[in-house]
This record gives structure tokens, C-alpha cells and sequence, in this order.
């Protein structure tokens, strides 16, 4: 994994006493050092946190984009083929080099379209009050642009454009698709997965949209471009744990070299009975935790609430204090949801979680389905859907479990609930002597 740090360096101030924001990038024994391009007063900056201050005009803006830098490199799995300081080094002027000469470009440059993209992303985090997690997957889509091509104008997107670019999303090297269509053979070698394709041109089609409407782009080709739309039927893909499950779960004991996998579990448990998604679970520091209650803020949302605790996280949460912290510590290891889900996936295997689902996969128009183990299945949200499962279960109302996941529409709610195999067949056993 690399490790990130950002720090405000001590020389090189400007006029203002502003010092370059600096990146520090390190794996594999090199380390490449850079700024990122703006510059802050030393008195604006948590050492601790290595973020801006909130007090700062601009803090929440340059904060958004430290985190996505963070995200993004904590999430390359691969990191073998960065075999010296240049590589490093490249590896981060290719996404974020452009950050340095942003104030050179002009909506001519061959660049413009990344300007665009960028100014998009700031338009909707002021006006729009974006998610930092939202303003994250756009930026996900900006980045891929600028691989597939860097001197991209914005006229140039036809629609052969974008068939190209949706060919390359589904055959980039960098990133691999499920595991899961591979092993039945219904993906590439590599690329990104169909339904994850989909969703990227998605994010595209909006910034489009937006663009034409400022005059940037007179090319239309992106409203008769229909996107490749097939694969996992989500309804089939989706697992919730049982009670029973949960219980093995709590109950596994692991061995020396197998202690991650402990963490894992104390983590998906946590958001089993929680309700808590796994990017708020992984941002709990010690000072979040009350004595009856969590303080959360949503990354997603940004919605703040207090999170009551059951006898279930109590104890997690006592597992975890008996070792020694600061307040400002996290309160669990801090994992890419990429890693997280490869961990899941082991442990459901080693606790036994095999018993079979049926999973349904739509290629060219045509169904086909197969027999999957149902630790194949579990993800970093196999939490929050066991969660609301659970609790309809121990006969809890769908509004109630609708506050307690924090939707604003019921029939989101109604998406998370998973209704296990024992529940339908207690259900039908109703009907037995009538």
C-alpha cells in the first residue's frame, strides 16, 4: 500500500507567508516528494489531521481535494510495477500534475476539458452541496479522460469518441473487474466491470450536459449515445447475513498469521448492527464516541445524527479501547473498500459462509444465471443491508428502519432488505394445517 502524508513545508514563502502544500508519496522503499499546488499559512494547517483548518475561507475545497488524492493512491492494488522514485514521481503527475499549471490554462488549451471538469466539480460542490464522496467518483471519471486521452478537446467527444472510450474503460490495465464474472467466465481479461462502465459515462453524460448549457462544447453526440448497459442483476447480486451467520461469525476464532481477518470481522459486525456504511465506520475517531451514543456525519451526505448504541457495538467498542489512543485516533483500521472486500470474501470463506445463491448476469439481451457461495457476495456494504434485515426480522416497521439507516425515501429503505431463506420459510409454514 503507499503511504500518503501532507504536510505545509517551513521555506519557500510567498509574499503572502503562504508555504506550498507538500505531498509525500512512499512504497516499495521510494519516496517522492511534491506540492500539489496551493499554498497556505502554517497557522491554517493541522499537523495532526493534515488537513486545512476549518476556520480557512477554503478549507472545506482544498480539503475535498487532499482526501481524493489520499483515496485514489491508497487505492492502487498494484504496486509492483513502481520500481523507482520516477515511477512514482509519474505515477502522480499523470492524475494530479495539472493541478500545478492550472492557472496557465485557458478554455482554448488543448486541456480544456479537464479545466471543465474541474470547474464542474467546484460549481457542484458550492451550488449543489456535493458529497466529498460524489465530488470523488466525478473526478474518478475526469482522471480516466485524461488517460485515455490528455490533449482531449471538449468538441472532440462523437460518438465514435465515446465508444472508444468506453472500450478503453472496459480494457484499461490499471483496474480489474469482478472477480466473481470472471471466475464464470462472463468478463474480460481486464478493465473495469460493465455495470461500473455504465455508471462512469453516467457521470459523463451529466458533465455534458452541464457544458453544453455554458456554451463550452457544440457536439451533441452524447444525447444519441446509448451506453453498453448489461451485467450482474443487482437484485441477485445483493447478500444480507443472517442471524445465524452473524453469530458464526462473532464466534470464529483465528489464528496467528489470520489476526487481519479478525480485524475484518470486528469491523463488518460492527456495521451489521450499526447500520453504518463503511466509509463512516472507517472515519471513527474516538472523540465520535459518547457515552449512549455515536456522533456521525455522513460522507456521503454530510447529514450529521447520533447513532445509539446496542449491546453488540458496545462491546466492539470496548475490544478496541483497551488498546492504547489518542481521541483523535481512528477507531479501526483504516482499508481501501478494495482490500476491505477481498478480507470479507476470505473470511466469509474461512467461517464457512458457502451455502448457495443464485445469481442472474444479462449479456446481449440474453439471461443466464449460476450457482454462487454467498461468501463470494459479501462487499463492505453486506453490513448495512444485514442491518436493516436484521431489524425487520426482530419485527421492526419499515419506517423505523427507514430512520434508522437515515433515508430520505422509504423505497430506498426497501432496497436493503434481504428476506433470508429461514424467514420465507417460516412465513409459508403459516399456512400449514389450514
Amino acid at each position: 500500500m503507499i503511504k500518503v502524508n501532507f504536510m505545509v513545508g517551513s521555506t519557500n514563502f510567498n509574499k503572502k507567508g503562504q508555504a506550498p502544500i507538500r505531498i509525500s508519496l512512499a512504497v516499495n522503499g521510494f519516496r517522492h516528494v511534491t506540492t500539489i499546488g496551493y499554498s497556505l499559512s502554517p497557522q491554517n494547517w493541522n499537523k495532526n489531521k493534515q488537513e486545512v483548518k476549518a476556520k480557512y475561507q477554503y478549507a472545506n475545497s482544498i480539503n475535498r481535494y487532499l482526501s481524493g488524492i489520499k483515496a485514489y493512491f491508497l487505492n492502487i492494488v498494484n504496486t509492483r510495477s513502481i520500481a523507482s522514485k520516477a515511477d512514482l514521481a509519474k505515477l502522480f503527475d499523470i492524475e494530479y500534475g495539472i493541478v500545478k499549471k492550472k492557472k496557465q490554462l485557458s478554455l482554448e488549451s488543448c486541456a480544456f476539458i479537464d479545466k471543465a471538469f474541474m470547474e464542474y466539480e467546484r460549481e457542484g460542490e458550492k451550488k449543489y452541496e456535493w458529497s466529498q464522496d460524489y465530488v470523488n467518483k466525478v473526478d474518478v471519471v475526469r482522471r480516466y479522460l485524461k488517460r485515455f486521452n490528455p490533449t482531449l478537446k471538449m468538441d472532440d467527444l462523437t460518438e465514435d469518441c465515446l465508444t472508444n472510450f468506453q472500450y478503453y474503460l472496459k480494457t484499461v490495465p490499471e483496474v480489474h473487474c469482478s472477480n466473481l464474472l470472471k471466475q464464470h467466465n462472463h468478463a474480460r481479461s481486464n478493465g473495469l466491470a460493465i455495470e461500473t462502465v455504465y455508471k462512469r459515462l453516467q457521470f459523463l453524460k451529466s458533465f455534458m450536459i452541464w457544458a453544453e448549457k455554458r456554451g463550452y462544447c457544440k457536439n451533441v453526440d452524447y444525447k444519441s449515445f446509448k451506453p453498453e448497459h448489461q451485467g450482474l442483476d443487482k437484485r441477485s447480486n445483493y447478500i444480507a447475513l443472517t442471524k445465524t451467520e452473524c453469530d458464526i461469525l462473532e464466534q470464529a476464532v483465528f489464528p496467528p498469521d489470520k489476526q487481519y481477518l479478525e480485524k475484518a470481522r470486528d469491523v463488518l459486525m460492527f456495521t451489521c448492527y450499526s447500520g453504518l456504511r463503511y466509509s463512516d465506520a472507517k472515519r471513527l475517531r474516538w472523540l465520535d464516541i459518547k457515552e449512549e451514543y455515536l456522533e456521525i456525519t455522513e460522507l456521503k451526505t454530510g447529514n450529521s445524527y447520533h447513532l445509539y448504541l446496542n449491546s453488540h457495538l458496545v462491546n466492539i467498542i470496548k475490544k478496541y479501547r483497551a488498546k492504547s489512543h489518542k481521541e483523535t485516533d481512528f477507531v479501526f483500521p483504516i482499508l481501501s473498500n478494495q482490500v476491505m472486500n477481498r478480507h470479507y470474501k476470505e473470511l466469509g470463506a474461512f467461517c464457512n459462509i458457502s451455502s448457495t445463491q443464485r445469481v442472474v448476469f444479462s449479456k446481449d439481451g440474453q439471461r443466464d444465471d449460476f450457482d454462487v457461495k454467498r461468501y463470494e457476495l459479501m462487499t463492505t456494504h453486506t453490513g448495512r443491508r444485514t442491518f436493516a434485515s436484521l431489524l425487520v426480522a426482530a419485527g421492526a416497521g419499515i419506517s423505523e428502519v427507514q430512520k434508522a439507516l437515515n433515508h430520505k425515501k422509504i423505497s430506498t429503505t426497501e432496497k436493503y432488505i434481504v428476506v433470508s431463506d429461514e424467514s420465507k420459510a417460516k412465513t409459508m409454514s403459516l399456512l400449514n394445517g389450514m
